[in-house]
């Protein structure tokens, strides 16, 4: 397949579609691939992007957008996505924060329009509530019959309505997808963001359009723990989980925020209301994350104190407690280590990628049996990261039992076999044990 200039041109949506091509797709295909923001002015760099573009994967919208092909010449072939909206959840969403701006970590603001609501910021017009005006909102919110004062039958209606037009013009069926499964499973994490059902049908169907390799991308979709979207989650009323029988929404339902804490909706709008996101815990994570083993000794142990601190005040983060953990195992504390691994995988056990990181540092202070059985498990449940199996292997052989770490590969390549460290590994240990074999025949 020769190169072709493809141009991505959406929201955010559009941008994880475009990483997600270009890490797994355009290495294959050698295709020349960029982005452009569909709310960017459109100066002549973006028009000349457009125009010289072979392939124009554009995102539809309900009404047009400042950069797209309605405002620039081109000869491109041009397929097109819908835009995709779980907004009905938030019938009071689509507005931000009154002091939503750019902070420190947050280019968009802590409160965009994903986060914002309407009935929210007319309580807080004067600026932002004191914590014991806080909770009076927060009470106040929760009482509240919002489904039915924000009509969210009829916006669900007008939603699904667009979005089954946009489905319609596009050739996806994203509308129907919602209907099915919108009462079982979480969709929407928060308004502009999709979990696996959704993202794996539009990509599916999108790629298969540019003619991408279908085994890759769904080897690529399959090595997925979860999607390529920032983790953070909105909670939802539980008037409207009521009214859309949304059964995984429960009085103990928690939310992810900016900082990896788990709030439930009480919090969140007590926060929200006094415009706090938590900056010193997200200050300390991000801290951490500019520390590494080049790092000055006092850097690490600054790091870990900001930590330490910053969690006292918090609701517990799993970030933060995998930040503390890789501090811990740059000054080679395993036991304080393990405990923030041990932390982290209580606040996010369905983390498959830091399950192996626990597994080395478990290996490294010498409990290689704990390691072994933990990557064994983690084979089990996520058989789609390579890494476990690897690892797994390469403990194996450390104890001396090559022919189980031989038998592991082998069973590895069964899932992964176009990875190159799996087999590169698998060979050159078959070669190892052929050859010990051969010496001990000789003998």
């Amino acid at each position: 397949m020769s190169s072709r200039k493809v141009v991505f041109l959406g929201n955010c949506l559009g941008r994880v579609i475009h990483n997600f091509y270009v890490d797994n797709v355009a290495p294959l295909t050698g295709d020349d691939v960029s982005y452009v923001a569909s709310f960017a002015i459109p100066d002549d760099t973006i028009k000349r992007q457009l125009g010289e573009a072979d392939i124009l994967v554009n995102q539809m919208f309900d009404v047009e957008r400042s950069a797209g092909v309605h405002n620039v010449d081109t000869q491109a072939k041009i397929i097109w996505f819908p835009n995709i909206t779980g907004m009905f959840l938030w019938p009071f969403g689509g507005t931000a924060h009154p002091l939503n701006k750019p902070e420190a970590y947050l280019p968009h603001g802590p409160y965009d329009v994903n986060l914002g609501d309407r009935w929210l910021n007319r309580k807080i017009r004067q600026g932002p509530a004191t914590a014991q005006e806080a909770r009076q909102i927060a009470a106040e919110y929760m009482e509240m019959d919002l489904a039915a004062v924000a009509k969210a039958d009829r916006y669900y209606e007008l939603t699904m309505g667009q979005q089954k037009q946009r489905d319609q013009k596009t050739g996806f069926d994203c509308g129907n997808l919602i209907e099915r499964h919108m009462h079982d499973t979480v969709l929407f994490p928060n308004p502009a963001m999709l979990t696996m059902p959704l993202f794996r049908h539009v990509i599916d169907e999108l790629f298969a359009r540019l003619d991408a390799p279908r085994d890759t991308v769904s080897r690529a979709l399959d090595r997925l723990v979860n999607p390529p979207f920032a983790g953070i989650e909105r909670p939802i009323h539980p008037s409207v989980a009521k009214m859309f029988d949304l059964r995984f929404v429960t009085p103990l339902t928690r939310y992810r925020a900016h900082t990896y804490e788990k709030l439930d909706l009480r919090e969140f709008v007590a926060r929200y209301c006094m415009y706090d996101w938590n900056a010193p815990l997200l200050d300390a994570i991000h801290r951490a994350g500019r520390t590494g083993r080049d790092s000055s000794p006092e850097d690490v142990a600054g790091a870990i104190a900001d930590l330490t601190v910053a969690l006292r005040g918090s609701a517990g983060s799993a970030q933060a407690e995998l930040a503390l953990a890789r501090m811990h195992d740059l000054r080679s504390d395993t036991v304080q280590a393990l405990a923030s691994y041990s932390l982290f995988l209580l606040l996010e056990p369905d983390d498959g990628h830091a399950t192996g990181h626990v597994a080395g540092v478990l290996a490294d202070s010498g409990r290689l049996g704990t390691a072994i059985q933990l990557l064994t498990t983690a084979t089990l449940r996520w058989p789609q990261l390579p890494d476990h199996w690897r690892r797994l292997a390469g403990l194996l052989q450390r104890t001396g039992r090559d022919e189980e770490a031989y038998e592991t590969l082998e069973r590895a390549l069964a899932v992964h076999a176009d990875d190159r460290h799996v087999r590169e590994y698998h060979d050159s240990l078959g070669s190892m044990i052929a050859s010990r074999q051969l010496r001990a025949a000789g003998a």
